[in-house]
């Protein structure tokens, strides 16, 4: 096994859902990661403008990789779009991804 990733793929997970069942109930990034020594990715869909959200939520509960593509197009309803991500790190909660923040526009 090279990777694990969460994947919602199904659009059954909210950023209130997803705070609560993944991360407090089943404290799931921290137990994938005491038994996998792989980093720990994430894959969502921006299914009714939540994408983003879920990500975040992904990373800040230990989440180290995340699927996201150009401008969200993807399959579905769309991927996770990179430059909105980076942005709401950057601006939000002050995480810096290294990129060159200048040529998103």
């Amino acid at each position: 096994m090279n990777k694990a990733a969460w994947q919602n793929t199904n659009w059954h997970v909210n950023p209130w859902n997803y705070a609560e069942e993944v991360v407090k109930d089943f404290n799931l990034p921290k137990k994938v990661k005491e038994r996998i020594t792989k980093p720990l990715e994430v894959h969502v869909h921006p299914d009714f403008g939540l994408g983003v959200a879920n990500t975040i939520n992904a990373i800040i509960s230990g989440a180290e990789v995340i699927h996201t593509t150009i401008t969200g197009i993807g399959e579905k309803a769309g991927n996770t779009p990179m430059e909105e991500t980076v942005l709401a790190l950057l601006a939000m909660d002050g995480i810096n991804l290294g990129i060159d923040y200048k040529k998103i526009n």
